[in-house]
């Protein structure tokens, strides 16, 4: 039943978890970050490997971490043409790949915002390596003439920090980049 005292229990919870998300000192933590780049002309399954094993590696040296990624484009790449390539190969179900949403951010240079346990897999099915079902940006079936590079971001946190906050976290980053693709991360 929705009352005064129940309103006030989700209240608490609500500052607690602020509390906690206020709390966290990305270097005291253990946190670090990673960088990636990756050229839409030179994007092919050997490369897409290569950035799986590297990123595989990193989380075998951190067991049970967090990750929070974003995948932006550079300067230099035509975000109006990624929008529009984006959109023609999710309409036409090109390859039968399963596309994230596309959202109204057109201009917004960051394409995407995710977090994962299984960074390496996720990032490749990012660009378009994956199981074909696995909904994501699937960069290589639609990228087809672009030029420039996308960097990849990657937030590591120890395992210890809880869901709940990494969550908050990522939710936080979406609202300040609104990525052109994907969905905010559900509760």
């Amino acid at each position: 039943m929705i009352n005064k005292a129940f309103l006030k229990q989700i209240g608490t919870q609500m500052k607690e978890l602020i509390n906690r998300i206020e709390q966290v000192d990305f270097k005291k933590t253990g946190a670090s970050y990673k960088k990636i780049s990756v050229s839409f002309t030179e994007l092919d399954n050997l490369r897409a490997k290569a950035v799986r094993v590297d990123l595989s590696s990193w989380e075998k040296e951190n067991e049970g971490s967090r990750y929070i990624y974003i995948i932006q484009a550079t300067d230099e790449v035509d975000i109006e043409k990624c929008h529009q390539q984006y959109e023609n190969a999710k309409s036409n179900n090109i390859n039968n790949r399963a596309f994230a949403r596309l959202n109204e951010n057109a201009n917004s240079k960051v394409f995407y915002v995710g977090s994962s346990r299984s960074l390496g897999n996720r990032i490749e099915q990012h660009l378009g390596f994956g199981h074909q079902g696995t909904f994501s940006l699937q960069i290589i079936h639609w990228s087809s003439g672009i030029s420039g590079e996308l960097t990849i971001t990657i937030y590591r946190f120890p395992e210890n920090l809880g869901q709940d906050v990494i969550q908050a976290i990522e939710d936080g980053l979406w609202e300040k980049h609104k990525p052109m693709f994907g969905r905010r991360g559900s509760r």
